[in-house]
């Protein structure tokens, strides 16, 4: 994910616009039509594995990304500095990946 891109997500603090009533998330090294490609990617491989498989790949992305926040909140880490924006960006993708198999 692009922490320089503007999205109205409640995740992050950044303004921006929407797209069809979705918060429109920039990505670092996708552009135009990559980035059309790469969520159609993630549909097919949602619809090969399966709602079963795609539910538990969801579940393990969102656990995966609280499990690391909660490892930041019990070591006293900020959640409102530079640092945190730069682990956000590291693991907002699971966010990200969950929503677009589901």
């Amino acid at each position: 994910m692009d922490n320089t891109t503007k999205t109205w997500s409640k995740f992050l603090k950044y303004t921006g616009e929407t797209t069809k009533g979705f918060c429109s998330i920039g990505y670092r090294f996708m552009r135009g039509r990559t980035i059309d490609v790469a969520h159609k990617m993630i549909r097919e491989i949602a619809i090969v594995i399966g709602y079963k498989q795609t539910v538990l790949f969801s579940d393990e992305c969102i656990s995966l990304l609280f499990e690391a926040l909660s490892t930041r909140i019990s070591d006293h880490r900020s959640l409102c500095d530079a640092e945190h924006s730069r682990w956000l960006e590291k693991h907002f993708g699971l966010a990200v990946l969950a929503k677009e198999v589901s």
